[in-house]
């Protein structure tokens, strides 16, 4: 079972190495990845991530915010 949902708010570890601290919310879950959810922020990053808006983070890389 997931640990998070598709819409849950979410922050990423202090100590990712692109995104930390940074909130985003869950957009996609792939339960055939390494890194399964799919995490959209509100300001692009340009170079890392996709379109520099989102990542593919797993359990260790987040904490959950607040859920839909």
């Amino acid at each position: 079972m997931a640990k998070f949902n598709v819409g849950d708010r979410v922050s990423v570890s202090p100590k990712h190495w692109l995104r930390a601290n940074q909130v985003g919310v869950v957009m996609e879950f792939d339960g055939d990845k390494d890194k399964p959810w799919r995490v959209e922020f509100e300001q692009a990053f340009e170079g890392g991530g996709t379109n520099g808006r989102s990542l593919w983070l797993d359990e260790a890389d987040l904490e959950i915010l607040d859920s839909d």
